[in-house]
């Protein structure tokens, strides 16, 4: 018969090991010490790239729409009304993105100085 109040000890002393890396792993106050994340700050490039992607995904959207209104509305005063409204709208969002993108960068780097 297994007696579990010899085998609770080992089961914890082997699991120690594990939750000391978990522990160090989660420290987020610890800086890489190697590889490119101690030359490059991964996090500015994370929302460079998000950003990016989400404004080509606006400007091939803005231009499947500017394409479907040439191809289905007839020349009159309401097309160049929508197209005119397309073209205001992918402005703004533009304005947004960067305004969104530079307020999150200075919010992030702002307890940073200069080295």
């Amino acid at each position: 018969m297994l007696r579990l109040d010899r085998t609770r000890p080992f089961v914890l002393n082997s699991l120690l090991p594990t939750f000391i890396l978990a522990a160090i792993a989660m420290d987020s106050s610890r800086q890489p010490t190697s590889g490119v994340a101690h030359w490059l700050n991964v996090e500015v490039l994370q929302l460079l790239a998000h950003h990016t992607s989400a404004v080509i995904a606006a400007v091939v959207l803005f231009w499947m729409v500017g394409w479907v209104v040439r191809k289905l509305v007839h020349d009159s005063v309401m097309k160049r009304a929508v197209l005119l409204l397309d073209e205001v709208v992918l402005v703004v969002i533009f304005v947004y993105f960067a305004y969104e993108l530079l307020f999150l960068l200075y919010l992030r780097t702002r307890g940073v100085g200069a080295s």
